[in-house]
């Protein structure tokens, strides 16, 4: 396989990522219409990179005459909340254990960052080599 070639896979891959997490937040984001005001129950956590724990908020709100339990995969460090706070989040109201966070903007930022990321490097590779 040519140099040339190698390089715009690798920005293939990086773009398709970025545009996979995009068009996720996009569909969950369309998904979720009805806005609730949730408490921040308890803090998932795990080891994240260098062994440093990281924190994921998990939301408790009441909807439809019913409580709910609901947290994204999506693990910080410092955590973006802390335990009893309050937070306005959107639900799906077909399946009100989908959530979306509007706070927690860091998928966003990684699909524009893989994206562009992607179209770069699919850029120089389409022009390594030539001139």
């Amino acid at each position: 396989m040519s140099e040339k070639l190698i390089i715009i896979v690798f920005g293939m891959i990086f773009g398709v990522v970025g545009l996979w997490l995009l068009i996720w937040m996009i569909l969950r984001k369309k998904r979720c219409t009805e806005a609730v005001t949730a408490v921040v129950k308890d803090l998932a956590s795990r080891r994240g990179n260098h062994g440093r724990m990281v924190y994921a908020p998990i939301f408790e709100f009441y909807y439809g005459g019913m409580n709910y339990t609901a947290s994204i995969n999506y693990y910080t460090r410092p955590c973006r909340y802390s335990v009893g706070q309050e937070a306005d989040i959107f639900i799906d109201p077909d399946d009100p254990g989908t959530i979306y966070v509007p706070k927690m903007r860091g998928l966003w930022v990684m699909g524009v960052i893989f994206t562009a990321i992607g179209l770069l490097v699919c850029y120089l590779g389409v022009i390594h080599n030539q001139g």
